[in-house]
């Protein structure tokens, strides 16, 4: 427990969070920042993101990353297809379905 008293400041930094966009469209040269900051394990880095390091760990392999992001979204199909990320746009307010294309039975009313 963390005792906090009239005056005292807490400052709490936190990594992570929903994001915004398609991971798979995020740039490498970030994902592999956050790989070096501890914030994202290679593993991860793969399966979110899609991005191949350099069997060092040094770099992005950019050819692989290529070759992995586009395998990932032949598998997964569209982003806005994803029947989960529908439902979850569509629990927004009135209105945000129609925003983004969502099909009128999936918007919410």
């Amino acid at each position: 427990m963390i005792v906090i008293h009239p005056g005292d400041q807490l400052w709490e930094y936190i990594a992570g969070g929903g994001g915004y966009g398609d991971p798979l469209d995020r740039d490498p040269a970030a994902v592999f920042a956050d790989v070096l900051d501890g914030k994202v394990s290679p593993a991860l880095a793969i399966m979110a993101f899609g991005v191949v390091l350099t069997p060092d760990g040094t770099a992005v392999d950019d050819v692989k990353t290529k070759e992995s992001r586009e395998r990932r979204r032949a598998e997964r199909g569209s982003v806005a297809s994803t029947p989960r990320l529908s439902w979850v746009l569509a629990q927004g307010p009135p209105g945000r379905g129609e925003a983004i294309g969502l099909p009128p039975a999936a918007r919410r009313t």
